[in-house]
């Protein structure tokens, strides 16, 4: 994921937001499939990313404009 954040500081928060919902789609895909979970509980990405990987959790959210990383999920029901 922090490949993944670093552009949003140079392309803006909404490009950034589609790069990171690609991110999460294939995270979620390639960890035992997880989107079904992601699609239920968008606060999932919040709790892995705080537990795994606070400080790049942090520059994606100020990449991304956003208060949590499930808000900047889009089509997932939040």
């Amino acid at each position: 994921m922090a490949a993944k954040s670093t552009p949003g500081t140079t392309w803006g928060p909404v490009a950034a937001r589609v790069a990171f919902n690609g991110t999460v789609q294939n995270w979620a895909a390639r960890n035992d499939g997880l989107n079904d979970e992601v699609l239920q509980d968008t606060g999932l990405v919040d709790t892995v990313t705080t537990q795994t990987c606070p400080d790049v959790r942090d520059r994606a959210l100020e990449a991304l404009d956003a208060e949590t990383l499930a808000a900047a999920l889009a089509g997932f029901g939040e």
